[in-house]
C-alpha cells in the first residue's frame, strides 16, 4: 500500500513539472557544426528525459551483463547450500532411525558445500558409529577439536569413544578438558565425578560433586550421598596409612553427611570408640539405626561396648529395639545374643517377632540353634535347616548394575565396575519367599 502511494505521488509530480514546462514561452536554438537546430522548450524537456530513460536502461544492461557471472555462482551455491542442509537433514533422521545407508547417502550429500564443517563432521562421525566404523568417527570427532564451536561436541564423542574402550585415563583427560569449556554441563560433571572417582581422585572428585550440587546438575541428596561416600574413602586410606586422627574426622564428615550410611557409620563409631569417646559413637550409630537398621550397626555397637558377658551384650542390644520397635533386625540381634546366653524363651520370642516379616536363612538358621539347644532334638533342626535352605538368602551388598554381590561395601563393582552400586538388599530369593511357616513357631518339641 504505501509503494503504491508513493507512485502516485511521483507520477503526479512529474506530470505537474510537464505541465508548467509545455506551459513556458520561448524556444531553444543550437548551432553546432553549421547547424541549426530549433526547437521549443518542451520538446527539449522530453528529448533530455528520453536520453536519461535511454542511457538507465543501457547501464542496466551493462550491469546485468557484467554480473550474470557472479549472479550465476550466487545462485549456484544457494543451490548446494539447500540440497546440503536438506541432505543434513534426512542424514540425522536416517541415524535416528538407525538406517545406515541412508545416513552414508546423506553423507556424501553434505560434502560439496558443508564439507569440513561441524555439522558435516557429527553427521559423518554417528554415521560412521551406526556403521561401527569406530576409527573414522574418532577421527571425525578429532577434527571438531580443532573449531572452538565445534570442540564441545567433539569431546564428548571422544570420551563416548573411550569409556566404551575402557580407558579411563584417556576419558578423564577429555572430562576435565570439557569441564574448563563448560563446567555447568550435566553430563560432563556426572562424567567427571565418577572418572575421578574410578581414578582414587578423592579430592579432585569431592569437588566435582560440589561444583555439580552449585550448577543444579545433581540433586542435593545424591549430593550428599557422594560427598560421604568419598570421604569414607579418604577416611580408609588415612587409616591404612596409620593416620587415626584424620581418619576418625573424615568418618566422621562422612557419617554426618549420610547418616544411613553404614560404613561410615561403623568405621567412625570404632575410631571415636578407640580414642575414648564411647557416648559419641553409640549416638551415631543409634541415629543410623533409626534410618536403616543394619546387623553391621548391631555387631559394632556390641563390639565398641566391649560386654563382659552373654547377659551385658543383651543389655546392650536392648536399647535399639526402642528405636525401632517391631524391626526383624533387632530382633534377629536379640534372639541370637539370647541363644548364646541360653535364654530360650525370650530367643524363641523374638525370632517370632522377627518372623512376622519375611523369613530368611537366618531366621531358620537361629530356629534350628534354638531347637538344638532348648530341646537337644535334632530332628526339628534338620527341619528348619532344610527350611533355611529353600528360604530367601540373607541380606548381602548387591550391586544394581549387574547383580554382583560383595560380603562388604566396595565402592566400585569388580564385575561392571558401576561406582557406588552397591545396595543392601537380599541376594537370592528362595521358592518360599514371602510365606511364613506357621509350624516353625508352634509350641516347642518335646524330647523324644
Amino acid at each position: 500500500m504505501g509503494r503504491i502511494l508513493l507512485y502516485v505521488v511521483l507520477i503526479a509530480a512529474v506530470s505537474l513539472v510537464a505541465v508548467w514546462v509545455a506551459e513556458q514561452p520561448g524556444d531553444v536554438r543550437l548551432i553546432w557544426r553549421g547547424y541549426l537546430l530549433e526547437s521549443s522548450v518542451s520538446m527539449l524537456f522530453v528529448l533530455v528525459m528520453a536520453c536519461a530513460v535511454l542511457l538507465a536502461f543501457a547501464y542496466q544492461v551493462l550491469n546485468f551483463v557484467l554480473s550474470s557471472p557472479r549472479l550465476i555462482q550466487t545462485t549456484r551455491r544457494n543451490r548446494l547450500r539447500a540440497n546440503a542442509y536438506r541432505s543434513l537433514t534426512r542424514g540425522m533422521v536416517a541415524v535416528a532411525a538407525g538406517d545406515v545407508k541412508a545416513a552414508k547417502r546423506a553423507v556424501r550429500g553434505t560434502e560439496d558445500f558443508l564439507s569440513g564443517s561441524p555439522l558435516h563432521l557429527l553427521l559423518t562421525a554417528q554415521a560412521a558409529q551406526l556403521e561401527g566404523n569406530e576409527l573414522l568417527a574418532r577421527e571425525s570427532f578429532r577434527a571438531m577439536l580443532t573449531d572452538p564451536e565445534s570442540e564441545f561436541l567433539g569431546l564428548r564423542g571422544l570420551l563416548v569413544q573411550s569409556l566404551r574402550k575402557g580407558d579411563k585415563k584417556t576419558a578423564l583427560a577429555l572430562a576435565r578438558r570439557a569441564f574448563e569449556i563448560n563446567p555447568r554441563a550435566e553430563w560432563v560433571l556426572t562424567n567427571l565425578i565418577d572418572l575421578e572417582t574410578v581414578a582414587g581422585n578423592w579430592p579432585d572428585a569431592e569437588q566435582s560433586v560440589i561444583a555439580a550440587q552449585r550448577a543444579n546438575g545433581i540433586k542435593p541428596e545424591d549430593a550428599r550421598r557422594r560427598r560421604a561416600v568419598l570421604l569414607y574413602q579418604r577416611a580408609q586410606i588415612a587409616l591404612d596409612q596409620g593416620d587415626e586422627k584424620a581418619a576418625r574426622d573424615l568418618a566422621k564428615r562422612s557419617a554426618n553427611l549420610k547418616a544411613d550410611f553404614v560404613p561410615a557409620v561403623v568405621l567412625a563409631s570404632k575410631l571415636l570408640a578407640s580414642a575414648g569417646r564411647l557416648t559419641r559413637a553409640r549416638k551415631l550409630i543409634a541415629r543410623a539405626w533409626q534410618s536403616t537398621p543394619h546387623p553391621e550397626l548391631s555387631s559394632a555397637l556390641v563390639e565398641i561396648s566391649e560386654p563382659l558377658n552373654e547377659f551385658s551384650r543383651i543389655k546392650i542390644l536392648e536399647p535399639l529395639m526402642s528405636l525401632k520397635p517391631g524391626n526383624m533386625e533387632g530382633h534377629l540381634a536379640l534372639a541370637s545374643a539370647s541363644l548364646d546366653a541360653s535364654l530360650w524363651g525370650a530367643a524363641r520370642e523374638h525370632l517370632g517377632e522377627a518372623a512376622k516379616g519375611i523369613p530368611d536363612q537366618r531366621l531358620y538358621r537361629l530356629m534350628a540353634r534354638l531347637e538344638e539347644g532348648e530341646n537337644q532334638n535334632d530332628a526339628a533342626a534338620r527341619q528348619c535347616l532344610l527350611k533355611a535352605s529353600r528360604a530367601p538368602s540373607e541380606p548381602v551388598w548387591k550391586c544394581r548394575e549387574c547383580g554382583e554381590i560383595a560380603n562388604n561395601w566396595v565402592i566400585q563393582c569388580h564385575s561392571c565396575e558401576g561406582v557406588d552400586s552397591f545396595e543392601w538388599g537380599r541376594g537370592t530369593n528362595g521358592p518360599n519367599q514371602g510365606a511364613t511357616d506357621e509350624l516353625l513357631f508352634a509350641p516347642p518339641f518335646k524330647g523324644t
